[in-house]
């Protein structure tokens, strides 16, 4: 098993080994983010030139390396931060002009800009419509993945040192700051700061993240909304959780309960994810079918195993 999974990693740097190696785990396409990406913008929080320097060299990186969408099986979604407006859409326009069909932004509030590098902002806020115009204008899709956030500086408000990183991370820390909460705030400001009411064509993808704490966000989100609360950028013409069926996909973990999930969303929002060689990751992706879905219909272990995403890729069947 070891010496295959060294054969295996020897795909993970080169294109047509890592196509090659799809073929064999019998996946057709898959959205794929290159690592480092996910840091960029907690690295650089209070040097946002350095921050767009880097970003342009990723983006230009995966662009001649790879390609955004390779064979149309491939696809790496380019970054983009919001921490400077100009400078974001800026790098926007080379990404349409490069066709790319997706962009990838942090998990979480977006940077507070160069006056409150260490604050933040809400993605949904108007300050960033220019922005989001153009992505729903040209019809990319929007993807998130975990990573660094600066969320653990909350951690001081609990006894807890707000400095470390994530490798350093006490329990309290990686429960609260790493995955679910930057995921379900991020969710919510999109959902309940009508995001969607002005940008309908936007559709999003939350990788890496799990999908545990949808049930108890959807609750949440159509209880405000019940209770006749008021969004701070617009009314919503509809319930948040119908909002979310329409506009997100997520992947649970593969040792989450999918049909608690499924029972609260439904099937459509839920896709396939692994990310191997990482813990949370299969190496062997079908067996996902018999460990999780036995308990589905072939309809619907079709639906999450691929026709979820190729819908949010925008392949044909």
């Amino acid at each position: 098993m070891i010496a295959e999974f060294r054969h295996q990693s020897e795909a993970f740097g080169n294109r047509e080994l890592r196509l090659a190696l799809m073929d064999e785990q019998g996946i057709e396409a898959a959205l794929m983010y290159p690592a480092s990406a996910h840091d960029i913008e907690y690295e650089f929080a209070d040097d946002v030139e350095a921050m767009y320097a880097n970003i342009r060299a990723f983006n230009r990186w995966i662009y001649e390396a790879i390609g955004y969408a390779h064979d149309n099986r491939m696809f790496l979604p380019p970054y983009l931060s919001l921490a400077d407006v100009d400078l974001a859409q800026r790098e926007l326009e080379e990404l349409i002009e490069t066709g790319a069909p997706m962009l990838q932004i942090k998990s979480g509030h977006a940077h507070g800009g160069r006056a409150n590098p260490f604050g933040g902002r809400s993605p949904a806020d108007p300050i960033f419509d220019p922005i989001w115009s153009r992505v729903n204008e040209t019809g990319m899709r929007l993807c998130v993945h975990l990573g660094a956030t600066d969320y653990q500086k909350y951690g001081s408000d609990w006894s807890e040192n707000p400095d470390l990183t994530f490798g350093q991370f006490s329990n309290f820390q990686w429960m609260m700051y790493w995955g679910d909460r930057p995921a379900l705030e991020l969710t919510a400001g999109l959902i309940l700061q009508n995001f969607f009411g002005r940008f309908p064509n936007i559709k999003v993808c939350l990788s890496e993240m799990g999908a545990v704490w949808v049930p108890y966000c959807v609750r949440k989100m159509d209880h405000s909304y019940m209770l006749g609360r008021r969004s701070a950028f617009g009314k919503l013409d509809r319930r948040p959780s119908q909002i979310f069926r329409e506009h997100f996909v997520v992947a649970p973990y593969p040792e989450e309960n999918v049909q608690r999930v499924v029972a609260e969303i439904g099937i459509e929002p839920l896709v396939f994810g692994s990310d191997f060689p990482h813990g949370e990751g299969l190496a062997y992706p079908a067996g996902y079918v018999d460990s999780q879905l036995s308990s589905f219909s072939d309809q619907d272990q079709r639906r999450i195993m691929r026709d979820n995403m190729a819908k949010f890729l925008r392949l044909t069947a």
